[in-house]
C-alpha cells in the first residue's frame, strides 16, 4: 500500500474538478508514467495505446485508433483552441479517467491536455514532477503497480485501470494513494484546498 505526498500541484488549473476547493480529484484511472518530457507525439501515441486498451471505448468507427491520426487530431485541437475545428477522427470519448505523472511536459502537449479535458473528451489530470529535487515518485509508483502495467519501455509505463488508486491535487500539493479514498485524503490534508484567485494566478489556455 502506498500514499505519496508531493509538494507540487496539478500541471494546470484547467484540471480542477471541485471549484469550491480548487482541487482536482480522480479515482481508478489509467496511469501514464513518463521519465522523459512529454511532447505532442509522445502524448498522442500513448493516449492511443490507452484508448485501444479500454473496455468500452466510445467511437463511431470500427478498429483501433492510430497514433499518427490521433497526433493530427491533437494538433488540430491545439490550433483551434476552444473554437470548432474539423476533426481528423470520429467523435470520441475515453471511458475511463487518465492520470499522467511526468518528469516534464511540453507546452503544446499541456495545451492539448487542457482542451481534451475542457471538451469532455477525456477526464484527465496531469502532474509535472520535474521541479522536485531528488524525486522518486515515478520509481515508487512503478514498484507499487508493476503487476498492472500493459506497456513499458525505457522511458515510460502505461497501466490499465488502477483500482483503488486515488489522486487529489491542489494548486501546490498532490496526494496519490491506493490506501486512502478521496474523502479520506481531503479530510486528512485540509490544507490541500485553497481558493483559486483568477486575478492573482491567471493562466491562459495557450
Amino acid at each position: 500500500m502506498l500514499t505519496l505526498e508531493l509538494n507540487i500541484g496539478m500541471a494546470s488549473k484547467y484540471f480542477i474538478t471541485d471549484l469550491d476547493r480548487s482541487i482536482a480529484v480522480i479515482e481508478n484511472p489509467f496511469l501514464f508514467l513518463s521519465k522523459e518530457r512529454i511532447g505532442i507525439s509522445l502524448l498522442a501515441g500513448n493516449l492511443a495505446k490507452i484508448y485501444n486498451n479500454m473496455t468500452h471505448p466510445v467511437i463511431f468507427d470500427k478498429g483501433k485508433l492510430g497514433a499518427d491520426k490521433f497526433e493530427i487530431f491533437l494538433n488540430d485541437l491545439v490550433n483551434a483552441g476552444l473554437d470548432q475545428c474539423k476533426s481528423s477522427v470520429s467523435p470520441m470519448t475515453f471511458d475511463r479517467p487518465i492520470l499522467i505523472v511526468s518528469n516534464s511536459i511540453d507546452k503544446m502537449a499541456l495545451v492539448a491536455m487542457k482542451i481534451l479535458k475542457i471538451r469532455g473528451i477525456c477526464q484527465l489530470l496531469a502532474i509535472d514532477v520535474s521541479t522536485l529535487e531528488h524525486d522518486e515518485t515515478i520509481f515508487r509508483l512503478e514498484m507499487e503497480l508493476r503487476t498492472q502495467e500493459f506497456y513499458k519501455d525505457e522511458a515510460l509505463q502505461l497501466y490499465k485501470t488502477v483500482k483503488g488508486l486515488s489522486a487529489v491535487c491542489g494548486i501546490n500539493k498532490a496526494i496519490l494513494s491506493n490506501e486512502l479514498k478521496i474523502k479520506q485524503i481531503i479530510s486528512k490534508y485540509p490544507d490541500m484546498a485553497m481558493k483559486f484567485d483568477e486575478k492573482t494566478m491567471p493562466e491562459p489556455l495557450k
